[in-house]
C-alpha cells in the first residue's frame, strides 16, 4: 500500500467548523493558504478527526498553522450529472503558531508560586 504524506505551513482562510456525522463521528473542516510566492497561493482543503477535531475546533481565521497528514481524493455525482472530485489532507497532526489569550480547551500545568525572598533563576 502506498501514502502520500504531505506537509506544510499557512493561514487559516476561515474559522475551522467542528461537525458531528450521523454515525457520530466528530471532524474538524479546515482551509489553509500558503504563499508560494508573493504572487502565488495554494489552498488546502484539511479535515481532523476524532479528539484532533475538538481542539482545531477552535483555530480561527489568519492563525498560522503547520499541517502534517495524508491525501484523500473525494469524487462525487453533481445534480448537472457531471463527475467531480477534490483533493482533502486528512490532518494527523496540526500545530498553531499563534497565540490566544483567551483560555483554551487544552489543560495547561500551572507553574508553583514563587515564595517571597526565593531567587528567580534569570
Amino acid at each position: 500500500m502506498d501514502v502520500t504524506s504531505v506537509q506544510f505551513t499557512g493561514r487559516l482562510t476561515k474559522d475551522a467548523e467542528q461537525v458531528t456525522t450521523k454515525t457520530g463521528t466528530t471532524l474538524a473542516r479546515f482551509s489553509v493558504a500558503t504563499n508560494f510566492s508573493r504572487d502565488t497561493a495554494h489552498f488546502f482543503y484539511c479535515t481532523a478527526f476524532g479528539r484532533m477535531s475538538e481542539w482545531v475546533a477552535g483555530l480561527r481565521k489568519g492563525d498560522r498553522v503547520a499541517v502534517h497528514g495524508r491525501l484523500s481524493k473525494d469524487e462525487w455525482q453533481g445534480n448537472d450529472g457531471k463527475k467531480y472530485s477534490k483533493l482533502t489532507v486528512i490532518a494527523n497532526d496540526v500545530v498553531s503558531f499563534t497565540y490566544h489569550d483567551q483560555p483554551s480547551s487544552k489543560p495547561v500545568a500551572e507553574e508553583a508560586p514563587v515564595a517571597e525572598g526565593d531567587a528567580i533563576p534569570f
